[in-house]
């Protein structure tokens, strides 16, 4: 797979990861052939197929969901006082504490 190294940089960036951004911007060609430079990637904790999508990671590097209900969980478990599904996700404790 072929990907333009600008993503991977702000994939990196996004992740609060500047150095390995820095390392990724000066390292990598322009255009990265995942399959050539699969070491370097690996050093840098970036997958390819998290960078398939064109979506910057969000502030826990997980990417944008865009099916909700491919979820374990639904957003209204995690506003609170729902126990946690299988994923284990919830609130622990009363939200009204």
């Amino acid at each position: 797979m072929e990907i333009d190294r600008q993503l991977i940089v702000d994939y990196l960036n996004n992740r609060g990861n500047h150095d390995k951004a820095v390392r990724a911007g000066t390292e990598l060609p322009p255009i990265v052939d995942t399959d050539r430079e699969s070491g370097l990637l690996g050093e840098l904790d970036v997958q390819p197929e998290d960078l398939a999508g064109g979506h910057p990671p969000g502030p826990a590097g997980q990417g944008v969901v865009r099916d909700m209900d491919a979820l374990d969980v639904q957003p209204e478990d995690l506003a609170g006082g729902h126990p946690p599904g299988p994923a284990g996700l919830g609130v622990v404790g009363d939200p009204d504490d």
